[in-house]
């Protein structure tokens, strides 16, 4: 028998869908701006500020995960798994993300 996808699957990946689909748009329509003049001094700037910004959420968001109730084995497989496969193996995170929400959907985290 095949496989069938539960309602609350489908939330999920509606979810997941939903938040990330208009940054995807935003980085479309400001990378070709920025591709133009990359060599500008503003955009150096703007760029270098960005990155300083964007490293800030993700040590938050990573603390708050770490703070979270059921940090449990599954967890700590996925960050560490995910961190060395785009650290030393180059994956991009956009693959990472999509694989830590199939194993959530999958294996039925909470």
């Amino acid at each position: 028998m095949g496989a069938s996808v539960k309602p609350r699957e489908m939330q999920v990946i509606a979810a997941a869908a939903a938040i990330f689909a208009p940054s995807v748009f935003l980085v479309i329509l400001v990378s070709n701006i920025i591709s133009k003049y990359q060599e500008k001094r503003f955009i150096k700037n703007f760029l270098s500020g960005i990155k300083a910004v964007v490293v800030g959420l993700i040590v938050v968001s990573a603390l708050q995960i770490i703070q979270h109730k059921n940090f449990n084995g599954w967890l700590t497989g996925t960050l560490l798994g995910s961190f060395i496969l785009n650290y030393k193996y180059k994956i991009s995170p956009v693959y990472l993300v999509l694989a830590a929400v199939l194993l959530g959907v999958f294996t039925n985290l909470r």
